[in-house]
């Protein structure tokens, strides 16, 4: 699932009827081919995510998580879901100091939940709050780069995937002034600054343009 929680995303109840189902049928199609294979799930959202009743209708990531943990171990004896790790979305407002905290207690809980931490972040950006157009500052290349370097050298993660290629022009026109995640790669796979700025921060970040 992708941000199961989240209405504008996969939208899905916490229940074992909604989410428990689609995902022992997931688990089962996937180990058909590949008994060894390592399920990760369920993406949420930040796991600080303010309550709120149109993006969450049924309440953010830290309420959709035990009602679904417990969905699923009523319906399978006790068993949770086989998850090999837990993962998250972690994204940083262009204003906001660069803290790795959201990720920790979302660590803390899968740890308690018998789940391994660290965690995966399998989706990461920062939000500009300029058109995707318009270059980065110095200052915010040190910002991406710091962010990064502080998932990455973060304890209770294992991996971290940072937006790759970006969609053309990625703004949310909704936003005054617009907002937009800039990307590694532009839509014809040149790198942006964010590929220079990673790279020369020694995150170990890929700097040619994908190959699918």
């Amino acid at each position: 699932g992708n941000e199961v929680e989240d209405s504008f995303s996969d939208d899905v109840a916490p229940t074992q009827a909604a989410y428990g189902a689609q995902l022992d049928a997931w688990v089962a199609a996937i180990r058909a081919h590949d008994p060894q294979a390592h399920i990760l799930g369920p993406n949420f959202t930040m796991w600080a995510a303010a309550p709120n009743a149109v993006a969450y209708p049924w309440g953010p990531p830290q309420e959709w998580w035990p009602k679904f943990l417990s969905a699923y171990r009523a319906a399978h004896h006790g068993a949770g879901p086989p998850f090999a790790a837990l993962s998250i979305h972690a994204y940083l407002d262009h204003d906001a100091a660069p803290t790795t905290a959201p990720v920790d207690a979302f660590a803390a809980e899968a740890r308690r939940d018998g789940y391994p931490a660290p965690v995966w972040v399998t989706e990461s950006a920062v939000n500009l709050a300029q058109p995707a157009a318009q270059p980065l500052s110095d200052a915010q290349q040190r910002l991406v780069t710091t962010y990064i370097r502080a998932l990455r050298a973060d304890r209770h993660v294992a991996r971290v995937y940072y937006f790759t290629q970006a969609y053309p022009g990625f703004d949310n026109p909704g936003a005054r002034p617009p907002t937009s995640l800039r990307s590694v790669f532009r839509a014809d796979g040149s790198p942006t600054e964010v590929a220079r700025a990673l790279a020369a921060s020694g995150t170990g970040a890929e700097t040619a343009p994908p190959t699918t």
